[in-house]
């Protein structure tokens, strides 16, 4: 497994035929370090959401935020939780039972909330929180830093943070409680098993791939079908690592063994 984001750099290098030997990545100035350093957060977050890795699967009780009209029988979904901050991609929801079989697994979906408020003055927010502050044509969204703040976003730094764009999405389903099993957002390449580490270098080297090669995108594309492939074969091996709870079983075969037993 790779000790360092450069251990990373120099194998997508490798994928492409480049013998060069980066070292720090946060401190080298050369043209590959700064091009790996600039696509491999993106390479690790593709390829965590790509597949459920073991290593990143991780569960959580999820907050309750938005209950919907429950008495208004046209709506899919009725509830809406909060996504877990380090959660790249959700994978199932269960009714509070982590190891539950199929038959206790929700329908659910993720989307943006149908609650899209502005700030309100007389409500206290919880940390991860989201309000909305509109002044003129500009709309700014923050996200609660501690739990029962009541003061205003804009003036109370302390408590609220500005983000980039939208809050993220809420995840949806018609229980009132849910534990949710996803992806986690995992930065540590310590972390990474050696599949992993073949992906990443993989998917890195299809990006940083026209900039290396000096426009040729052969050797691109070749790195993207073999990202594909370690995919693939990450999902194989997985297979092989667990014993799923049988299915149930049906009327008839259950009277045929209660026939054997007899």
């Amino acid at each position: 497994m790779a000790t360092s984001t450069a251990a990373l750099a120099n194998l997508a290098l490798r994928y492409l035929g480049d013998s060069t030997r980066l070292l720090d990545l946060t401190t080298e100035t050369t043209a590959a370090a700064k091009v790996c350093n600039e696509f491999l957060p993106r390479a690790i977050t593709e390829t965590l959401r790509a597949y459920a890795w073991r290593f990143a699967r991780i569960q959580a009780e999820l907050t309750l935020v938005e209950t919907v009209d429950t008495t208004d029988t046209r709506l899919e979904w009725l509830y809406g939780f909060r996504l877990p901050e380090d959660c790249l991609q959700p994978l199932r929801l269960l009714n509070g039972w982590i190891n539950a079989p199929l038959e206790y697994q929700i329908p659910f979906e993720t989307r943006k909330s149908s609650a899209d408020a502005e700030w309100d003055s007389g409500t206290t927010y919880d940390l991860g929180d989201y309000a909305k502050v509109t002044a003129g044509p500009v709309i700014t969204w923050y996200r609660a830093l501690v739990t029962s703040v009541a003061l205003a976003p804009a003036s109370n730094p302390t408590e609220w943070a500005s983000i980039t764009g939208v809050p993220p999405l809420l995840v949806y389903c018609n229980f009132d409680t849910a534990l949710l099993e996803y992806t986690q957002a995992v930065s540590d390449v310590r972390a990474f098993p050696d599949d992993f580490d073949n992906a990443v270098a993989a998917r890195l080297a299809y990006y940083i791939a026209p900039i290396i090669t000096k426009g040729s995108n052969d050797l691109g594309d070749k790195a993207a079908q073999s990202w594909q492939f370690l995919i693939g074969q990450a999902e194989a091996v997985d297979a092989n690592a667990q014993q799923r709870h049988p299915e149930p079983m049906s009327s008839f075969e259950a009277e045929r063994h209660t026939g054997f037993r007899g």
